[in-house]
């Protein structure tokens, strides 16, 4: 069977759960089937718009390059180029199954393509991005959790939300896009390394979004194109319960939507051992992920600090490049306690990391789907403490397996840690409790047989 993976983005610059969950269902499935992944990247020193082939470590990858420069808030879910694009690749490779992981970042449209020259199409919701076009988060921007999409709601968000280049950021790429085509000059380390392109700024000192208003319109346009879109897709899939509920209640059908676990695969093939607490006197917490505001990691740092814990030391995991600002506000709060920044893991080293750690906080105050890492703790023996909302509520049994806080709230979060640190035998009670995650090859048997349905005649 040939299996086009469609998603916005994909290792090595990329690394977050849908990423790895997509990298791991292709190399599996390339045991036995052709695979090959359709995705987008920015690529600063390339025309907007250009399709570049490419291998990650012996996967075949057609790489849309889009640099974010969109006329209007209608590009991002409507994309003509990203469709022209499709369409090559759907020639060159002729799949028999297209499975969308994500849609962001491309179109909308690519669903119908496939669909129209009699390409079944699987579509997995790893987030929201079909109901909220802010990131998938369904966040409001000063952070509080969002009730649901309502038009002139999302209108209002969306016109505060850089979701494109500024005319002045516009010019500097097409300028390098043009020295690397014509002198060879490839600009694009040096883009990496410079800061931040400064923007014009309001009185109240936020970045004044430099793109066309979003309109109520719009965002009805935009959900029309979901419900399109819907009907193109032969099976849904939802990983957790909360984002397949949330679907069907707002508009997907209840009867193609299969809830089921993402597999895991431990890069390292050893079986689970329950760590021994501590190791010592000392406690150790950790977090490993994205440090950005939707993780919640200033609620753990908070929460951390209150606690007031006799001998602990929290460990933050995660890379800085993509939230900056966000990270130096993380080390600034974080002065004075036993906090150590720890910047990026290799995924190869990930549960050597997680063997090291006591507890895992996952502090998430958005609406989580099935978080990897959740899967890799329980894989490494490592109980965890998340907050008590989406999927993280669904893979933590609370007092049972692990531990549940309210979301956002560092005071209880504070009072969590503090019954860990008087009562340290709750630790390996928890990690021996927890079940382990859905193998992988369990997965793949599940993924495989919805590909076979979906190719039978309707």
């Amino acid at each position: 069977m040939k299996i086009l993976q469609v998603l916005h983005f994909f290792l090595p610059r990329h690394s977050a759960g849908t990423e790895v969950y997509t990298d791991r269902l292709s190399r599996g499935l390339q045991q036995r089937h052709d695979v090959e992944l359709f995705f987008s990247e920015k690529i600063h020193s390339l025309p907007d718009g250009a399709l570049v082939q490419r291998e990650q470590e012996g996967l075949p990858c057609h790489v849309f390059v889009n640099n974010l420069l969109y006329d209007s808030f209608a590009e991002t879910f409507d994309h003509a180029v990203a469709e022209q694009r499709f369409d090559e690749v759907l020639d060159r490779v002729q799949p028999d199954v297209v499975h969308v992981q994500h849609l962001m970042l491309l179109s909308m449209g690519l669903v119908k393509r496939a669909a129209a020259r009699g390409i079944p199409v699987v579509m997995t919701l790893h987030d929201f991005w079909l109901f909220c076009p802010r990131m998938g988060q369904l966040l409001h921007r000063s952070g509080e959790r969002c009730e649901g999409p309502e038009p002139s709601r999302c209108a209002e968000c969306m016109g505060n939300f850089k979701f494109a280049q500024s005319s002045r950021e516009a010019r500097w790429i097409r300028w390098m896009a043009s020295a690397r085509q014509r002198l060879g000059v490839d600009l694009s380390p040096w883009v990496e390394r410079a800061k931040r392109w400064p923007r014009p700024r309001r009185k109240g000192g936020a970045p004044a979004p430099d793109h066309s208003a979003v309109s109520a319109e719009d965002v009805v346009r935009r959900r029309e194109t979901v419900t399109a879109l819907a009907q193109h897709v032969r099976q849904f899939v939802s990983p957790s319960k909360t984002v397949r509920d949330f679907a069907v209640s707002h508009g997907l059908p209840a009867d193609r939507i299969l809830h089921l676990p993402n597999g895991f695969e431990p890069l390292s093939g050893a079986p689970r051992t329950i760590p021994t607490p501590a190791g010592g006197p000392r406690l150790r917490v950790g977090f490993l992920g994205t440090p950005a505001p939707h993780k919640g990691v200033h609620v753990l740092i908070d929460g951390f600090v209150q606690a007031k814990l006799r001998d602990a030391e929290l460990k933050i995991y995660g890379t800085p490049r993509y939230y900056p600002d966000y990270y130096r506000t993380l080390k600034e709060r974080s002065k004075g306690a036993s906090v150590e920044f720890c910047g990026a893991v290799p995924r190869s080293l990930v549960l050597e990391v997680l063997g090291k750690l006591d507890l895992l906080v996952v502090p998430s105050i958005w609406l989580e789907n099935a978080p990897v890492v959740i899967q890799e703790a329980r894989w490494a023996g490592i109980p965890v403490m998340a907050s008590d909302l989406g999927g993280m509520a669904e893979a933590v049994v609370h007092d049972q397996d692990g531990w549940l806080f309210r979301p956002g709230d560092s005071q209880h979060l504070a009072e969590g840690l503090r019954r860990v640190d008087d009562r340290r035998e709750l630790l390996k009670q928890w990690a021996e409790a927890a079940p382990l995650p859905m193998t992988m090859e369990q997965h793949l048997e599940k993924m495989e047989a919805v590909y076979e349905s979906v190719r039978q005649p309707p």
